[in-house]
């Protein structure tokens, strides 16, 4: 739409460009992760300043502290022989009751053999007679938790495709529709207008809005060129910071909505 958005050197951002009925359409709905490009607004015309170097210095380097010793180093005493004689008696008097325990040992490892026997001739024969039917009873519970689970989760992916489906056509579906009617309204409204004045002569709208839409200012100027001209010049006199006073433009005041 051949808009300018430009920077004061006061920091202020405008937009130039020519009144029209309908602003551009926009989409609201979800992006997918793409990030809505923001047009960029063009820097002001400041002149440049040579800023000078600031002067390098050499590093000092740091200063070295000694500091002396009040007498000789403190040496360090172990005791290990100590401790190691006490180890060693106390190991030794250990293995002593140690040794006198081996005899006890074998009695009961024979007694082992004995109930070991007795108990492979009774529990192999009881547990074969009894096992097959515990083995049964637990595949067919297995089985039932698994077709319970089977359920339960084919419940679970219907909801998650229902919500799935709302979510598209709420988010996507029904923007991206409103975009494509208000895109198409736009272009059929652009291109009356167009058409309009042209044949009959009426001028076009120039405006200088701030981007936040507090300070307006309109010119009225004959011609789709000569509006593209004063857009150009109103743009060059906010980046420079003077005040724009376009050649072959009116002022005007826009008190309703209509150009």
């Amino acid at each position: 739409m051949q808009k300018r958005r430009v920077t004061s050197p006061d920091g202020s951002k405008w937009i130039v460009g020519r009144r029209w009925l309908l602003h551009p359409p926009r989409y609201f709905g979800f992006r997918f992760g793409v990030d809505k490009n923001e047009p960029g607004y063009e820097p002001p015309l400041k002149p440049a300043v040579e800023r000078k170097p600031a002067p390098t210095r050499s590093p000092t380097p740091p200063v070295v502290r000694y500091k002396a010793r009040s007498g000789p180093p403190e040496r360090k005493t172990s005791r290990g022989g100590s401790s190691g004689g006490w180890s060693g008696g106390w190991g030794g008097s250990w293995g002593g009751f140690g040794g006198g325990g081996g005899s006890g040992g074998g009695r009961s490892s024979g007694g082992g053999s004995r109930g070991s026997s007795g108990g492979g001739k009774r529990g192999s024969s009881g547990g074969g007679k009894r096992g097959g039917g515990g083995g049964g009873g637990g595949g067919g519970a297995f089985g039932a938790l698994l077709a319970a689970l089977l359920n339960v989760l084919k419940w679970v992916a219907i909801v998650a495709a229902v919500i799935a489906v709302a979510s598209f056509v709420v988010f996507v579906l029904i923007p991206a529709l409103v975009f494509l009617v208000h895109y198409v309204a736009f272009w059929i409204l652009v291109a009356a207008s167009m058409l309009y004045r042209v044949l009959s002569g009426r001028p076009w709208i120039v405006e200088m809005e701030e981007a936040d839409g507090y300070r307006v200012q309109s010119w009225r100027v004959a011609g789709w060129t000569e509006s593209k001209a004063v857009i150009d010049e109103i743009a060059a006199a906010v980046r420079a910071g003077v005040e724009p006073e376009p050649s072959g433009a009116e002022p005007v005041e826009i008190v309703n909505a209509e150009a």
